[in-house]
């Protein structure tokens, strides 16, 4: 197995496929794990030429942060044949707490992109309710900390409050939730599935942290 975990259409493209990419050192049998959150259509072009090549294809985004990854307890979303992520499973376990074959290739990214939308519509959400909180006369750290550990918690809350805040936490998630809710909005316009109040949550967490969808994005 070879894993790729870059940040998005055009890197995957460029490792897998570039003039000196991974795939043309690769052996019929073998299994190319696409680690990276991307589109479909990506995904399934590298499929189509890789299996020219008697190479197998998996979507396998993983999920967690830096904190699962480095305790070795990633999710990993997978996508693909199941002689394929058979193939790949030990290796995958190495790395991932909880490894979950969601059905056929870009089963994983639909997955990772309905969980990266959610986990963006809770940012929005939490900060909400922080804000709320703080203007009723609440300590912002104490808040905090009270909600991290009641019902209301949630992972985008602790990861906010982990590393010191909204504003911190910005640079870091911004661009690449701004990247994967538009993948997923136009995914699911393409589809006609429903979204409800979804996307228009998520988008709020980007003009929270600074990093809004252009508005060609969001006519889409």
């Amino acid at each position: 197995m070879v894993g790729i975990c870059v940040v998005d259409d055009a890197g995957v493209q460029d490792v897998v496929l570039g003039e000196s990419g991974v795939l043309a050192g690769m052996s019929p049998g073998s299994v190319l794990a696409i680690h990276s959150t991307i589109s479909l259509e990506v995904c399934h072009q590298i499929a189509r030429i890789a299996a020219e090549r008697g190479v197998g294809v998996i979507d396998a985004p993983v999920s967690g942060g830096g904190f699962a990854a480095a305790e070795g307890k990633l999710t990993v979303l997978v996508g693909g044949e199941d002689e394929n992520y058979e193939k790949c499973r030990a290796e995958l376990e190495t790395f991932g707490g909880n490894v979950i074959h969601l059905g056929p290739l870009g089963s994983g990214l639909i997955a990772k992109l309905v969980n990266n939308t959610l986990h963006a519509a809770h940012y929005a959400l939490a900060r909400d309710a922080m804000v709320a909180g703080t203007r009723l006369g609440l300590d912002e750290h104490a808040l905090g900390r009270a909600l991290s550990v009641s019902s209301g918690n949630s992972f985008s809350l602790n990861t906010a409050v982990a590393v010191g805040g909204f504003g911190v936490l910005a640079p870091m998630v911004g661009p690449l939730l701004c990247k994967d809710i538009g993948i997923f909005d136009r995914l699911t316009g393409e589809r006609d599935a429903p979204t409800g109040s979804l996307i228009a949550v998520a988008d709020e967490a980007l003009q929270l942290f600074g990093y809004p969808r252009e508005p060609t994005e969001t006519a889409l």
